[in-house]
């Protein structure tokens, strides 16, 4: 199946690496990284990169992230520590919807993994300001062994503070997450846990999908016969129909997959999405291999291709934690 026509609907931009927080699976290790301020891109230059994106995909949605996209001194000029004030300056600046992480139903665990004492207690104010202020909110949760017997309880938090959507984080194995081999579930831990999620997500009023676990697909169309897939794109959408910018300028098929597809300081927008030998290669599903390369569901699922890389360093191998295997 070839992907090749696609338009980017979803583009994410990591505007800093500056962050306030200590996380320990953080992709950029950004709380070490406070001092590449020098080398963020001029405001000059994310001006043009918004132009050129706007000419190529006018519908595509734009995702201003990090580090904490807060301590972009620009942050307001381009599309955020929040406050009254700031909650008037996001509804007027025009973004939809502010995403914050809960890791933890407790201070205890969210606090623990994200480094910093009294995160827990400060996003769940900052999530009933935002929410009593009409900005809607998505929460965003890692799972990891020590929270996994908590996932169920953070989506009823989730519910109980009535935000609009939850994304469940499956963890791929770059940045700091290298040193985190121990969270790891196993492939049949992984299954059993998405599969609950699965249940949680049709009786909830929350929009719920797991990300970086595009094996979701396979077990929703196994296990829920009747369930409307087409609320949700194709498994891994990475350099298909979504991709990531980095702070410098630097883009690839998503924040986890690290190779570098083109520079936007010295390239546009338009022919790194389209020339990317990466990229070509993501979109050719007939080219994966092992297990991924002979499963009924590639076209579904497709496996997380940054997974694959981090973990045996060919973004084309089969996903490593996915536990279903196609018997012709």
């Amino acid at each position: 199946m070839k992907f090749q026509n696609n338009k980017p609907k979803i583009i994410a931009w990591e505007l800093t690496r500056k962050c306030s927080l200590a996380c320990k699976h953080c992709r950029a290790f950004t709380n070490s990284t406070l001092n590449t301020q020098s080398s963020e891109l001029p405001i000059e230059k994310c001006f043009d990169i918004i132009d050129q994106i706007k000419s190529y995909e006018e519908e595509a949605t734009l995702i201003l992230t990090g580090g904490d996209p807060l301590l972009r001194n620009e942050i307001f000029e381009i599309g955020l520590l929040i406050d009254k004030d700031v909650i008037k300056k996001i509804k007027a600046s025009g973004i939809q919807l502010v995403s914050m992480s809960l890791d933890g139903s407790s201070a205890f665990t969210h606090d623990e993994f994200r480094g910093i004492q009294g995160a827990f207690h400060k996003t769940l104010e900052t999530v009933k300001l935002c929410i009593d202020n009409g900005i809607e909110i998505q929460l965003n949760t890692t799972l990891t062994r020590s929270n996994k017997d908590e996932i169920g309880q953070i989506i009823k938090l989730g519910e109980n503070l009535k935000i609009k959507s939850h994304h469940i984080f499956i963890i791929v194995p770059v940045g700091k997450a290298r040193k985190l081999q121990h969270e790891d579930l196993l492939p049949a831990e992984y299954e059993a846990i998405l599969s609950s999620i699965g249940y949680a997500m049709i009786n909830s009023p929350v929009r719920i999908r797991p990300i970086c676990a595009p094996y979701f697909m396979r077990i929703m169309k196994q296990k829920f016969k009747n369930f409307e897939l087409k609320r949700f794109s194709k498994g891994c959408i990475a350099g298909i129909s979504y991709c990531f910018i980095s702070y410098d300028g630097i883009v690839s098929p998503c924040g986890y997959f690290e190779i570098n597809c083109g520079d936007l300081k010295i390239d546009d927008f338009k022919n790194i999405w389209e020339n990317s030998e990466v990229f070509k290669k993501l979109r050719e599903r007939k080219l994966y291999k092992g297990k991924c390369g002979k499963c009924e569901f590639l076209n579904l699922c497709g496996g997380c291709r940054a997974r694959a890389l981090a973990k045996t360093g060919d973004f084309l191998s089969e996903d490593p934690i996915c536990s279903y295997v196609h018997t012709p």
